[in-house]
């Protein structure tokens, strides 16, 4: 069975176009889904470094837009809390580029760790949106990644 990622996708209104590259064009992604697997824990934790490295760049460095994309107004209060949750993707991310290389046997507990961590953001996300507390495609792309970066962490922990 093939996935058709276009369709996966196409209700997210996603338009960057390197994203878009990544998960339509990619044959692993169907590969890996057919029980070729060229994914490992290993590669998870990197690609979620990258993801949290370039939220957290953004969310210290442009709060205002990523406050606006949520749906919600910039103020002092809330400039400084992204900017707080900025300087936490960013160590997140540094663990999770690091964790690969410095857990060595360890690496499948901590990426348990991580399913959990994922499972719980996801919840959260999915909370927020559903009462309205969040808006815009901010929250379908976070909620979306966080749920496949749990998952993956689940399933190469095992």
């Amino acid at each position: 069975m093939m996935i058709d990622w276009k369709i996966v996708l196409s209700g997210l209104n996603l338009n960057n176009y390197y994203f878009n590259k990544f998960l339509l064009e990619s044959k692993n992604l169907n590969k890996w889904y057919q029980g070729e697997k060229h994914m490992n824990l290993r590669i998870i934790f990197k690609a979620q470094a990258v993801v949290l490295l370039l939220n957290g760049l953004g969310s210290l460095f442009l709060t205002s837009v990523f406050i606006q994309q949520a749906g919600w107004t910039p103020t002092a209060d809330l400039i400084t809390i992204g900017q707080f949750l900025g300087v936490v993707f960013i160590v997140n991310g540094i663990w999770s580029w690091r964790f690969p290389d410095i857990a060595a046997e360890n690496l499948k507990s901590i990426g348990v760790l991580f399913a959990i961590g994922g499972l719980l953001f996801t919840i959260i996300i999915l909370f927020h949106i559903i009462t309205g507390a969040v808006a815009g495609s901010t929250a379908y792309i976070n909620i979306v990644l966080t749920a496949l970066f749990a998952i993956g962490f689940y399933i190469y922990s095992r």
